[in-house]
């Protein structure tokens, strides 16, 4: 049957998910060795994943975000990585938080599995999806001459599954469109609007900063940064005011580059 969703949001601990997280990696035909993931975390021993796997080493607060971006995890998978680790390592820990909150964050997580993988779809027709993936992919498309799902896949660092997925919504919905073995888009930005209150709009700003945070560290250190990722609401009638000012800011910008 191999390793789904559920499983890896069944793990009991962080290490059982490293372990279910690499086999369905490869499940996706987007395999990932120990050294891929020293090489993409920055550690300087390239056995040091499988030594923590092993359980002869452990994670600290130093190395939980690097292993983070060498696992390429993101979204929901991040979050309950990081509390699985913040369970067993107190002193990995952010801030206030206690045993029981993390119990309970934990649960939350599983008790939603059910629910389509990393999907919480509208009808395509009227509105695109605004899972994190979308925006990643979306912007892994580059300038006008558009990506092929290689290169998307590499900046993104999404598997392969999940980047064709989000291909096929971006594609229905209108946002882009697939030129041979290229993908380029039709607009210039997504349309993140029409999201509920309860879940929507939320979870999303959560998201985004959860994944800037994850990858900070990584787009000061390369040649190959691809984009930093914000989120904010303004007024409607703001609007005007906060379109000019960045304009403003992204031609002083383009000057200076």
């Amino acid at each position: 049957m191999g390793v789904s969703a559920r499983d890896l949001f069944e793990s009991q601990t962080y290490r059982k998910f490293i372990e279910r997280w690499l086999e369905f990696r490869e499940q996706q035909k987007h395999p990932l060795s120990y050294a891929d993931i020293s090489r993409r975390a920055g550690f300087a021993s390239r056995s040091f994943p499988r030594d923590v796997l092993l359980g002869k080493k452990r994670l600290t607060i130093a190395s939980l975000y690097p292993m983070i971006r060498g696992l390429g995890l993101f979204g929901d998978f991040a979050s309950f990585f990081k509390l699985l680790i913040e369970a067993e390592h107190p002193d990995c820990r952010t801030g206030k938080i206690s045993d029981e909150q993390i119990l309970r964050r934990l649960q939350h997580f599983r008790s939603r599995t059910n629910k389509q993988f990393l999907s919480s779809l509208r009808d395509p027709k009227t509105t695109v999806n605004t899972k994190l993936a979308l925006f990643q992919v979306f912007a892994s498309l580059g300038n006008e001459s558009g990506a092929t799902i290689k290169d998307i896949i590499k900046r993104s660092g999404l598997p392969k599954y999940d980047v064709t997925k989000m291909l096929q919504i971006l594609t229905t919905s209108g946002a882009i469109q697939q030129d041979g073995t290229r993908w380029k888009a039709n607009l210039g930005h997504l349309n993140a609007t029409g999201l509920e209150k309860s879940d929507g709009f939320e979870k999303i700003f959560k998201e985004a900063h959860s994944s800037a945070l994850t990858a900070l560290p990584h787009l000061f250190g390369t040649e190959e940064a691809l984009y930093f990722v914000t989120c904010f609401s303004v007024n409607q009638y703001k609007l005007p005011e906060i379109k000019s000012r960045l304009r403003a800011l992204l031609l002083e910008y383009a000057e200076k580059k």
